[in-house]
């Protein structure tokens, strides 16, 4: 048992090092799969088998009953289940009546199902579901699962510590390796770095989330060890971003940073009490370097984009007949009439190509064919998981944003903070890619989604 709850333990550090393995293809018959799904899938099944040991070698908690007011002042019993406590599921069951009705709420969990009833529904009205199927099961479930489970075992804050840190580091692990390809001279045709990913904006978009939590959380980090480590991630990350040539990456990176300082100097104090408030400015007035340091940074993020200038890209951006921008709107503009025939339901996960060529008689000839995603956060969830996905998504991430600003104002938990500036960069960068549709991407979409419900529950200084 011992070795087992070892395993356990580092198991969701270790895969989520490991994310960029989903590029490793495996295919046994019939059956596609990749070497993180393996991953997962074992974590999964491993850390089942974990909880039905505990299950039976400990005694089960008997469920918690506690009386309240109901609805006109009315009296009610309230039954924790024990049953998904880190999303708070709770149900609530009036006392008396002949009328019972059951009231049960939920923080993550209901948006949470409605995106996947969203993308399970899309998939089943596709005339083929086959690929729809794979990516529910690769972008949402395994995710959603890994998410619980990995929520299920943080104990304690050395736990997220694990989890960050493996995050980090899989963001420097990449950054070294695309630095070997810089090196080498291997390069896309119009300059910029992928790497080993398909795309430079796929390392972009794998990169930028690990940035913005490593120059948040070294901002506060207490000791010089973790600021070197944390500072010196950061800035390796960023090189290798910059040569990505990603604008979308940066101006979310930018958003992120700007949302960081409102929230530090505005928004902080504005919360605080009178004294607090004393207290906070003066702490804040004898800390010029840290000050200072943002307002670098957000100099520095300013001088890579006018230098971005120099790129082919920008070239390509500045002819805008066939500038990526443009190649974008004739892209949306396609998704909004496939909306047209699809409003409700949607055309499936991964069936935007198909559908996206199918209906290229209604343009002229496109700037750009090959194009599996349609270059949009809020569009790809609404055309592959309907109406009933997009309504899910839009409620778990106004939850996200409201939670984090919540945990910071509340505990100035540091986590909170950096994981708002890696939202407000991936709804930024949404706008003109889709940063979560990928199955790394996905995988840390559902870290950031179950530490959030996670980091409440300590104390900034325990």
């Amino acid at each position: 048992m011992f070795y087992l709850q070892k395993i356990i333990k580092w198991s969701p550090a270790i895969i989520i090092f490991a994310a960029p393995l989903y590029l490793v293809q495996l295919k046994f018959g019939w059956f596609s799969t990749n070497a993180l799904e393996i991953l997962m899938a074992g974590f999964l099944l491993i850390w089942l088998f974990y909880s039905f040991a505990l299950f039976f070698v400990t005694p089960a908690p008997r469920p918690s009953v506690s009386a309240q007011g109901g609805e006109g002042g009315k009296a009610g019993v309230q039954i924790n289940l024990g049953l998904a406590s880190r999303l708070e599921f709770t149900l609530t069951l009036p006392k008396g009546g002949n009328d019972r009705k059951e009231a049960w709420r939920s923080q993550f969990f209901l948006p949470i199902i409605l995106i996947l009833a969203g993308a399970l529904s899309s998939s089943l009205a596709v005339a083929d579901p086959k690929t729809s199927f794979g990516i529910l099961k690769s972008w949402f479930v395994l995710p959603a699962l890994f998410g619980w489970a990995m929520a299920d075992l943080i104990k304690e804050k050395e736990d997220i510590k694990r989890i960050l840190i493996a995050w980090i580091s899989s963001g420097v692990a990449v950054s070294l390796i695309s630095l070997i390809y810089f090196w080498q001279g291997k390069f896309t045709f119009d300059g910029r770095l992928a790497a080993f990913y398909l795309s430079p904006n796929h390392l972009a978009m794998y990169l930028a989330p690990a940035f913005l939590v490593s120059l948040v959380l070294g901002f506060f980090a207490r000791k010089d060890a973790e600021k070197i480590f944390l500072y010196a991630a950061a800035i390796l990350m960023a090189v290798v971003i910059y040569f990505t040539f990603s604008y979308g990456a940066w101006l979310g990176i930018l958003a992120g940073i700007l949302v960081v300082i409102i929230v530090l100097y505005f928004v902080t104090p504005a919360k605080a009490g009178v004294q607090a408030r004393i207290n906070l400015d003066s702490r804040l007035r004898g800390n010029d370097t840290k000050k200072f340091f943002i307002v670098f940074i957000v100099v520095i993020l300013l001088i890579i984009l006018l230098f971005l200038g120099n790129s082919q890209k920008f070239i390509n951006l500045v002819n805008f007949d066939r500038s990526s921008l443009q190649s974008r709107l004739m892209i949306w503009r396609s998704a909004g009439l496939i909306l047209k025939d699809h409003w409700f339901l949607g055309i499936g996960p991964g069936n935007f190509q198909g559908q996206y060529l199918a209906y290229q008689k209604y343009f002229p000839p496109y700037l750009e064919w090959a194009v599996p995603q349609p270059h949009n956060l809020f569009l790809a969830f609404w055309l592959q998981t309907g109406l009933v996905g997009l309504a899910g998504f839009i409620w778990l991430y106004i939850l996200l944003l409201k939670f984090n600003l919540s945990l910071w104002l509340k505990q100035k938990e540091p986590l909170a903070l950096a994981l708002l500036a890696v939202l407000i960069y991936i709804l930024i960068h949404g706008l003109l890619d889709t940063p979560l549709w990928k199955n790394d991407l996905a995988l840390i979409f559902a870290v950031i989604i179950f530490l959030t419900s996670q980091i409440g529950k300590f104390e900034q200084n325990s």
